[in-house]
Formats: structure tokens, C-alpha cells, sequence
């Protein structure tokens, strides 16, 4: 068990995806402390919902762990949970991939 969520993902590549751990951390409504990566940094907002550090910075790490412990858990567990609830809302993600797919199929139609 745990108030908070963190992440020490480590990629010399840079690489890393969407994080689908730290999006169920968000879900969860647990504040997140995160390797600063693509798509990590979708929805994780800097001292709103959590923080995030530079990959394998050990000392930003801690610093944001202790961030988090001495500020106010819930509110960014709170917050956390509505970007997850917004980030994952399958219905309206197929929306907007509809319009989208829509939208790009009625403009190749319509060239010659």
C-alpha cells in the first residue's frame, strides 16, 4: 500500500510510450512522481497532479518524493483521478478518433 505512485522507469534511449502503470496510478487517484518522458508527461502536471524528474537523476527524484510528502496527497490524488477520468474516457477518445478519421477520409475522397 501507498499514497503515492513512483516511477523510476530508466531508458538511455529516451523511449518509454504511454506508461500505462502511471495511468493506473492515476486512476487509482494517487499522486505520481515520474521520469519526465513521452507520454508520462501527458498527465502528469507539474505540481498539480504530481512531478516529474529527469531519467536516472536519483537527487530530483528524492526531491520530488519529499514534495509530494509535505504537500497535500489528497488534493493531488484528486487530481490525478480527473486526468486519468479525462485521458481515458474510451467513449469520447472514439469520438474524436471518429471525427478525426472522418474528417481525413472525406478530404482524400475529394481529391482527384
Amino acid at each position: 500500500s501507498s499514497d503515492v505512485y513512483v516511477d523510476t522507469y530508466y531508458s538511455q534511449t529516451g523511449g518509454g510510450g504511454i506508461g500505462v502503470a502511471v495511468m493506473e496510478a492515476r486512476a487509482c487517484g494517487m499522486p505520481v512522481v515520474a521520469a519526465a518522458r513521452p507520454g508520462v508527461e501527458l498527465g502528469v502536471s507539474e505540481g498539480h497532479n504530481g512531478y516529474l524528474y529527469k531519467t536516472g537523476d536519483s537527487r530530483e527524484l528524492a526531491e520530488k518524493i519529499l514534495l509530494i510528502a509535505d504537500g497535500d496527497v489528497r488534493r493531488f490524488g484528486l487530481k490525478s483521478r480527473e486526468i486519468a477520468e479525462c485521458l481515458g474516457d474510451w467513449e469520447r477518445n472514439m469520438e474524436d478518433f471518429e471525427k478525426k478519421y472522418e474528417m481525413l477520409s472525406s478530404n482524400i475522397r475529394g481529391q482527384p
